[in-house]
């Protein structure tokens, strides 16, 4: 809470004086205590104070002793007050206890009597026995003689010397006879040397240790055999060479008895007594706090106090010097439960049980005080300022306040009053908390758990709900962290530390319980979220040896999701921590899929390797070093897990990502468990491919694959399917299985709907997997020439065409040939052709060619083979050559399915116009689906030539990449065509010009080309002329001409126009079929048109139209108006005029519609010179002029 260090005043509960309370009852009680004191004389009185615990009873003594004492100053007897504190002294000997503290108190408070005290004291501590000892060191006769050759030891040493000296030198040459005489002289001095041990110095040191030995030998053997020591003892002794030590010491030993008897411990306490009283002075003997005894100890303590008032004196009577009188607080009911406990109550029949216990007290006291708990109606106050004395420093008033609210409403008492010492004692535990935690606690947090103590010490658990913090104590202590803060006062623990024992048991049993109820219900306790991570830790490899980790797992992840606290990611870790540490995991639902709680709540970033862990346990665990169990069901055993654990994972990992995961892990390759695997995979979204590593191991004669397809024809398709896409057994051993499926479908014993479903379909799958090659040694052919083969058909899909397997048939039949008749049967060229066989093969026959429809189910049947194949391609050019019904009903499906097959684009160009016909409007759809299967390669590989007229403009709006590809390739290539060429083309109008037509009209293709641009109009003016009469391409040269810049065209107009020479009938005709706007605009767009332009239009085209009769021309000329025609006509030479006028008298003979006549003949001549009927029908006689309309114009 803070680190501010609070000082603390220790309450002390001591009697007092005064009565500070508002009622006085102690004050009268004391009154009353004081009057029997002083009214007891010349014999032995007792009072009894009985009152509860913290009713003021030593108190109440306190007040009297006051009283007494202010008698005692007018005169009266003074009283001198010994309390004896009997719980303080319980343990040892009571009387020799109470003598000595009464003694001891006795010389203090009557120094003039100490000397009498002191000898009564002697007597009382007990005897005193003096014991000397006198120890010294002393040495032996041996020790004597070792000491006495110390001093000789140097001399010993020389002289050894000389005798080593001597003994070491070389021995002298032996003297010649001539020299006898000298050796006499010389004696010993020339003869050899003696050995140095032999000398005289060795003997005294042999001499020296046999004295040791000696002595240490007399040493062994003078002990007695109770003392018995080894020779080494006995010669170390010797060696110490002093005999024992001696010294002198005197000590004092205070002997003490035993508990006096009663008789001497009366006569003492009397002696003590009538040395201290006299007439003026009297001892009260107060004997406190026998109620704070053990219950088995009272009755002996109640026994010895009767003793010291209850004397029986051998002197006779009592006199006023050694008169006792004694007070005895008490607590009734305490003192009863134990003595009657002990014996002193049992013969109280119930009926005297109430006067009986009364007895206890009267016969023991001559008078009885009760004390009366005093009344408080100042606690408040009272505790203020015991509160304030305690703690000092403490000045949040608010915090004392809420303090004193929870002492006053937690531990009212049940008389709802409070005593003084239960509140010095509530402060008293308060601040001790307090301080001891350094004030780190709310001091109202530290009151809650002063009043709540018992109850949280019996049952900590009940400190994570809210059955002791309720909402108005949580009011009145608004601690956010009360409940972890309690846990540290009750443990004397740092908060973090203090909830982990109340919680780790609990959570760990609630952790595997068979629901999650338990553990949710725990999660929302104070202080789960510190301590759940360690907790797992703590127990998870228990829980795992016990088999409880997956309940665990489940638990944990109905709890998790909704988990608010901090601890959720540790938890999280933990949980996927020791997961790894599961030694295995069977392909069991039951066992392995409580672990996919885990994947559901651990973060996404770790799904994929924890899935590969769930992986590699269930595959170790099930087939792992070829020790689980490898068999078909095994196999689908372990798909059918990996199948589940993909569909838990969908909203966390893609179809992609998944198959990544399995790209880590290998099957084993025993083929029964293989061919479960395979076939559990096809009803999957995975295959064997997604896995690492796939082998099939077949031995050469193994005939595996044939067996399971004829005993399990109804699981070999799917299962054949996957293993031919994952490529693992050979093309050679699929062959010889296809082949012993056809043995098998050409015996009438197989005749049934479900073996020949089985069987087609089998063999449709291994068919359409081969290579092209490997087809090949399939023998298909013998299978379409049995009869027998045709009759079982019959039999099985008449009335059946619904059959999946009857699709089979068709396809495997049908497409090694397509257009093509069913070939002759062997039993026809060997002349077993039955009706029936013939019946049968013609009722397969008219399946084959789309005669007898089939349901739509067998025509999908049939295009998905081909798409296997990929050979619808092949289907669709059949079927452009002219195929039958039924392949016609397959392209028709094919381009219709949502999943377009795919086709080459060559192929898929090359069939455009027949597509479309087939498809009609859908074909649309059908475009755009293609866009996606067109790569850049293809487009590249593609030829102008390839492309049809017309794919350019139906894709143009298609708005996918590969389309687009195709138009930049053909835009790309029309650009790059040499100039030179444009020319042959232009007049062949070949396959570029029409795409050129094409793309000008839906891309706005520009050819910047002036090579171009001059072929195109020598194109046109060799049309005109009539030079070019034909083209092989129908084609629309006004959309080729839209290729041509706009900036252009008036330019080209003009050298048209300059150019024009000669203009055929035919020409003119061709030319306003294929160019009709080129042709308009030659005859009117551009500004400023010469009048050589004009005469030649005039001459050229206005002429030639007239003579032709040629309306569509004439028309463009209508629509020019008369003012500039006539402009035309009159800017023209006067030859052109006369042409024209013979045009128009020749166009008149020829023109049936007068009507139409008449505006050409206005157009050409003017109002006002046709419009008589001489000037129409002979307009060449009409002279020429200016009519109304030109008049206007020229005043205008």
């Amino acid at each position: 809470m803070t680190d501010k260090t609070y000082s603390r005043n220790i309450l002390i509960d001591t009697p007092s004086q005064i009565d500070a309370f508002q009622g006085k009852g102690h004050e009268r009680t004391a009154k009353s205590l004081a009057v029997a004191i002083s009214q007891f004389e010349n014999s032995d009185r007792s009072i009894g104070l009985d009152g509860p615990w913290g009713s003021g009873k030593s108190s109440i003594v306190e007040i009297a002793t006051r009283e007494l004492n202010e008698l005692s100053k007018n005169g009266g007897k003074k009283f001198a007050f010994f309390t004896f504190d009997i719980w303080k002294s319980q343990g040892t000997a009571f009387r020799r206890a109470f003598l000595e503290h009464f003694v001891s108190w006795s010389i203090q408070n009557f120094p003039r009597k100490k000397v009498e005290l002191q000898k009564i004291e002697e007597k009382i501590r007990g005897k005193t026995r003096h014991v000397t000892t006198n120890n010294n060191t002393t040495l032996d006769w041996y020790g004597v003689l070792v000491l006495l050759t110390l001093p000789f030891l140097p001399i010993f040493y020389f002289w050894a010397k000389k005798e080593y000296d001597l003994s070491t030198k070389p021995t002298e040459t032996a003297p010649t006879p001539s020299d006898a005489s000298a050796v006499g002289a010389a004696g010993d001095v020339i003869s050899a040397s003696e050995p140095f041990l032999n000398s005289a110095p060795m003997w005294v040191l042999y001499i020296f240790l046999l004295v040791t030995l000696g002595k240490a030998g007399w040493v062994y053997f003078s002990h007695e055999k109770s003392k018995k020591v080894t020779f080494w003892e006995a010669l170390s002794r010797t060696l110490l060479i002093t005999a024992k030590q001696y010294e002198k010491q005197q000590s004092t030993q205070h002997i003490r008895e035993v508990d006096p008897n009663d008789f001497e411990f009366q006569a003492t306490l009397s002696e003590i007594i009538s040395t201290v009283q006299s007439p003026k002075t009297r001892v009260v003997l107060v004997l406190d706090n026998i109620d704070r005894l053990p219950p088995d100890q009272i009755d002996d303590h109640w026994s010895a106090i009767r003793s010291i008032f209850s004397r029986n004196l051998a002197g006779g009577k009592h006199t006023e010097d050694d008169s006792i009188t004694a007070i005895v607080p008490y607590d009734r009911s305490h003192i009863q439960g134990a003595i009657i406990g002990t014996g002193d109550g049992q013969d109280i029949s119930p009926t005297e049980g109430a006067l009986a216990k009364r007895e206890l007290f009267s016969k023991t006291f001559d008078e009885i005080l009760f004390v009366a708990p005093p009344v408080m109606s100042n606690s408040r106050e009272f505790f203020d300022a015991l509160i304030s004395e305690a703690l000092p420093n403490f000045q949040n008033r608010e915090e004392l306040f809420r303090v004193y609210l929870i002492f006053s409403t937690y531990m009212k008492p049940p008389n709802g009053h409070f005593t003084p010492r239960q509140i010095i004692s509530f402060i008293n535990d308060l601040t001790n908390l307090f301080c001891i935690h350094e004030g780190k606690h709310p001091l109202s947090t530290v009151a809650v758990y002063t009043c709540h103590r018992e109850r949280i010490s019996d049952n900590p658990f009940i400190l994570t709900n809210d059955s002791i913090i309720d909402a108005k104590l949580r009011r009145l202590a608004p601690d956010p962290e009360i409940e972890q803060n309690l846990a540290a006062l009750l443990y004397n623990v740092d908060s973090q530390f203090a909830l982990e024992i109340l919680l780790d048991e609990r959570i760990s049993t609630a952790a595997t319980q068979d629901n999650s109820k338990d553990l949710v219900e725990l999660s929302q306790s104070h202080g789960f979220d510190l301590r759940v991570d360690e907790v797992i830790r703590s127990h998870a490899k228990d829980w795992i040896g016990a088999g409880e980790f997956g309940n665990a797992i489940i638990n944990f992840g109905n709890l998790l999701p909704a988990y608010p606290g901090t601890a959720k990611h540790q938890v999280v870790d933990s949980l996927i921590y020791f997961f790894k540490e599961i030694p295995e995991l069977s392909p069991d639902k039951d066992d392995y899929f409580p672990y996919f709680s885990l994947l559901d709540f651990c973060p996404t970033n770790r799904v994929s390797d924890l899935s590969k862990e769930v992986i590699s346990k269930v595959l170790n665990t099930a087939i792992a070093d070829g020790k689980g169990e490898i068999s078909y069901s095994a196999g689908r055993s372990i798909i059918d897990f990996i199948d589940t654990l993909q569909s838990h994972l969908s909203d966390k990992l893609t179809t992609d990502e998944f198959r990544s995961l399995l790209k880590e892990f290998k099957l084993p390759s025993d083929p029964d468990f293989m061919l479960g695997v395979a076939n559990r995979v096809s009803e999957c979204e995975i295959s064997l491919s997604d896995f690492g590593k796939v082998a099939f191991t077949l031995k050469e004669d193994d005939t595996k694959l044939e067996d399971f397809a004829r005993d399990d024809y109804n699981l070999s398709e799917a299962a054949f399917g996957e293993l031919l896409s994952a490529k693992v057994v050979t093309s050679q051993k699929w062959v010889e299985t296809a082949n012993s499926i056809i043995e098998l479908l050409k015996d009438p014993k197989n005749v049934s709907t479900k073996i020949f479903d089985g069987l087609l379909g089998t063999l449709a799958k291994i068919w359409t997997n081969l290579g092209q090659i490997k087809r090949k040694d399939i023998n298909l052919g013998s299978l379409s020439e049995s009869a027998v083969f045709y009759a079982g058909l019959k039999v099985v899909y008449e009335h059946e065409l619904e059959a999946t397997g009857l699709g089979h048939a068709v396809f495997l039949v049908k497409h090694p040939r397509l257009s093509e008749d069913l070939p002759s049967t062997e039993e026809e060229t060997k002349g077993t052709f039955t009706s029936e066989m013939k019946a049968a093969k013609q009722w397969f026959a008219d399946v084959y060619g789309g005669e007898t429809a089939l349901e739509q189910t067998q025509v999908d049947r049939i295009l998905e083979n081909a798409r296997s194949t990929r050979s619808v391609g092949s289907w669709v050019d059949a079927g452009r050559k002219g195929g039958d019904a039924l392949i016609e009903c397959v392209v028709r499906t094919a381009f219709g399915s949502q999943d377009l097959p795919r086709f080459a684009l060559t192929t898929f160009l090359n069939n455009f116009d027949y597509s479309q016909g087939l498809v009609g409007d859908q074909f649309v759809e059908v475009l755009q689906k293609y866009d996606s299967y067109i790569d850049q390669d293809s487009v590249n590989e593609l030829k102008l030539s390839e492309i049809p007229i017309g794919v350019l403009s139906d894709t143009k709006n298609i708005s996918g990449g590969g389309w687009r590809r195709v138009h930049k390739k053909v835009e790309g290539t029309l650009l790059q065509t040499e100039h030179k060429l444009w020319a042959e083309k232009l007049e062949n109008a070949d396959h570029d010009v029409c795409l050129v037509a094409e793309m000008a009209r839906s891309h706005e293709l520009k050819l910047d080309n002036a090579d171009f641009r001059l072929a195109f109009m020598n194109m046109v003016l060799k049309v005109l002329k009539g030079d070019i009469t034909e083209f092989s391409n129908e084609i629309n040269f006004d959309a080729v001409f839209e290729a041509i810049p706009e900036s252009f065209h008036n330019d080209i107009f003009r050298q048209c126009r300059e150019k024009v020479s000669e203009v055929s009938h035919e020409g003119l005709r061709l030319s306003e079929t294929l160019f009709p706007n080129v042709l308009k605009s030659i005859v009117s767009s551009g500004e400023k048109i010469s009048a050589s332009e004009k005469d030649n239009v005039t001459r050229h085209l206005l002429c030639t139209a007239l003579e032709s009769g040629n309306v569509n021309v004439l028309n463009i000329f209508l629509s020019l108006g008369r003012r500039k025609v006539g402009d035309f006509i009159n800017k023209s030479h006067q030859s052109t005029k006369d042409k024209v006028d013979g045009a128009l008298a020749a166009y008149a003979n020829d023109c049936d519609d007068r009507a139409y006549f008449q505006q050409v003949s206005y157009l050409v001549k003017g109002k006002k010179k046709t419009s008589s009927l001489w000037g129409i029908w002979f307009p060449h006689l009409v002279t020429s002029g200016k009519d109304e309309e030109e008049e206007a114009e020229d005043q205008r």
